[in-house]
C-alpha cells in the first residue's frame, strides 16, 4: 500500500501532462469530494481484502505445527 499511493499520483500526472488537463475534476466542484472518499474506500477495501487473502492462503495450519513440533 505504502508503494500504491505514490505510483497512484505518479500516473495521474502523467496522464494529466498528456492530455493537457487532470483527469479529477476541480478542486471546487462537488464531485471532488465523492472522488476522494472513493479513493479513500478503494485503499481500505484492498487492505481489508489483502489482509483475509493473506490470513487465508499462508497461515499455517495449527494442525500441521502440531504434529511437526510436539515432543515425545
Amino acid at each position: 500500500m505504502l508503494l500504491a499511493i505514490p505510483l497512484f499520483f505518479v500516473s495521474l500526472g502523467a496522464i494529466g501532462f498528456a492530455r493537457g488537463r487532470s483527469p479529477l475534476p476541480p478542486v471546487n466542484s462537488d464531485a471532488a469530494f465523492f472522488v476522494f472518499v472513493a479513493f479513500i474506500a478503494f485503499f481500505v477495501g484492498a487492505y481489508f481484502v489483502g489482509r483475509s487473502f493473506a490470513a487465508r492462503f499462508f497461515r499455517r495450519s495449527k494442525v500441521r505445527f502440531f504434529r511437526s513440533y510436539r515432543h515425545q
